[in-house]
């Protein structure tokens, strides 16, 4: 019998099938080959090199942030400079994540201070007289006292594996508390303010507080010379500074990914507590500036190690009756974080 070509049927059916077998070992042997070379580059691992947020379960973490600034301002022919510090001490302690990466963290707060330097002095050169009230003039130690009532309170937080904090909740409860605790001078304006630290110090405030610790990472391998930008929030419910950081990738050491930051930011005292007092004082304010980094984060945990934020800004606040106060604001913040000591 012919097959085709002319050549008997039992002669061609041999050649097919040996050839056959040498292609399906030659896919065989190409298919191994490539899956070595994967596995060789490090490619088998889709997370190699991302910064991606993955703490141990129920181990707790305390995170410090510190902000200090200082303000030089002209207001009627005078120079006045005011210094502001705030601290605040949480102890994080991630309870579930779940199918999507998202992990569920209970956040305690440990410690808050809140200071302010130069308001005396400014009282003072002004030839301001002593009435009620004057030795607080601008409600600061009231605040003070109002925010060590946040003490111990809890509440919690969800933080995507990119580092995204994607919501708060229980902190409405203690701005609430907050801002019953706070009695202010009887000149100020104590409901617009009270307002404010519900703003403020609230799910929505905290949730921009938060955003100062965790960073949003690309879902991608990070590698030194890589950039993206984010949305970021600098400074404190008081002061708080909003504006675009650029993050460029550094290098890796011991476990640690660094990161840069170049910043732009824009002050706005619309929210937070200082809005009422804005407010109440028809006052609006334009102020902006630029600033520089550089973060320490666990490559391992995603937990950031160490961030150091230097920035500085100019501009003026408009007051009542045309008043004009311009300003230049000098500003560092800082977040540490560590396991904490059992």
């Amino acid at each position: 019998m012919q097959g085709t070509g002319g050549q008997p049927q039992s002669a061609a059916q041999p050649q097919r099938m040996f050839l056959a077998m040498k292609t399906t070992h030659l896919c065989m042997s190409l298919g191994l080959l490539f899956c070595a070379g994967i596995l060789f580059n490090g490619c088998g691992d889709p997370d190699k090199n991302k910064l991606l947020f993955r703490p141990e379960l129920n181990v707790a973490r305390t995170v410090n942030t510190s902000d200090a600034s200082n303000t030089s301002m002209k207001m009627m022919g005078m120079e006045m400079t005011i210094g502001a510090s705030k601290e605040m001490s949480y102890v994080m302690t991630p309870t579930a994540v779940d199918e999507n990466g998202v992990v569920t963290l209970e956040v305690v707060i440990d410690h808050v201070r809140n200071e302010t330097t130069g308001l005396d002095g400014m009282l003072k050169g002004a030839g301001m007289p002593q009435v009620p009230g004057m030795d607080d003039m601008f409600g600061e130690k009231a605040m003070q006292k109002a925010l060590e009532s946040m003490k111990g309170e809890k509440f919690t937080i969800r933080v995507s594996r990119n580092g995204e904090v994607l919501g708060v909740d229980g902190a409405d409860a203690i701005a609430s508390k907050i801002a019953d605790a706070y009695t202010p001078p009887a000149h100020l304006p104590a409901e617009q303010i009270k307002s404010g630290i519900r703003q403020g110090y609230g799910n929505q405030g905290t949730l921009e507080l938060m955003k100062q610790i965790f960073i949003k990472t690309p879902d991608q391998a990070l590698n030194p010379g890589d950039t993206w930008q984010e949305t970021t929030n600098r400074g404190s419910a008081e002061m708080p500074m909003e504006g675009t950081s650029t993050f460029t990738v550094g290098e890796r050491n011991a476990g640690l990914l660094t990161l840069t930051t170049a910043d732009q930011y824009q002050l706005d005292f619309s929210k937070g507590p200082m809005a009422g007092a804005m407010a109440a004082g028809n006052a609006s304010a334009k102020i902006s500036g630029q600033g520089t980094g550089t973060a320490e984060y666990e490559e391992t945990t995603g937990w950031p190690r160490k961030w150091v934020t230097t920035a500085k800004a100019s501009g003026s606040i408009s007051a009542m009756q045309g008043v004009e106060m311009p300003m230049e604001i000098s500003a560092k913040f800082e977040i540490n974080s560590f396991p904490k000591p059992q």
